[in-house]
């Protein structure tokens, strides 16, 4: 990446909100900002659910076990394994 050649102005913060590591004394880096973009690939994974049909019950198998199937995600969720034995 490089650095845009135009320094990045501090925000302004009063004084009483300095954190207090920081000392007055050290002068600060100047910050820069990059206009580079990126190319990321849209997040796609899969993930095992139960069934649930058009009635909104989970299907039981013949053991009366919820039936799992694996969808295909375009967002990230929880691992099942996770929050299964709460429940």
């Amino acid at each position: 990446m490089t650095p845009n050649s135009t320094v990045a102005e501090e925000p302004k913060i009063p004084a009483k909100m300095n954190a207090p590591t920081e000392d007055a004394e050290v002068p600060a880096q100047p910050k820069h900002n990059c206009s580079e973009t990126f190319d990321c690939p849209p997040f796609v994974g899969t993930v095992k659910q139960p069934a649930m049909p058009r009635n909104g019950r989970p299907m039981l198998d013949a053991n009366n076990k919820p039936v799992i199937e694996e969808k295909v995600t375009m967002e990230g969720t929880a691992n099942p394994d996770f929050y299964g034995s709460t429940n």
